[in-house]
């Protein structure tokens, strides 16, 4: 099997940057966690799949912690690389 080029981070990383809104926000103006997640997700699905140049879906998360609230009127940016790959499951 002939050997792939490798291809740097810069190749396929992706930055998703959304302007939180009150239709984002609970009742206190701070963003739902389960947004904030959803774009994530969205990041590292690009990222993975400009990476392999196939569709790619998540299979797993281990954890996420928020350790500051995302309030209304800010700008929610998420960044996604692909900085490792191995040959092994």
């Amino acid at each position: 099997m002939p050997q792939r080029e490798g291809k740097t981070v810069a190749k396929s990383q992706v930055n998703l940057q959304q302007l939180m809104l009150p239709e984002h926000a609970n009742a206190f103006g701070k963003i739902h966690g389960g947004l904030i997640m959803k774009m994530a997700d969205e990041a590292g699905g690009i990222c993975a799949m400009r990476h392999a140049q196939r569709v790619c879906v998540t299979v797993a998360m281990d954890s996420m912690t928020f350790y500051s609230p995302v309030q209304v009127g800010e700008l929610l940016s998420c960044v996604a690389s692909v900085n490792y790959v191995g040959k092994t499951s």
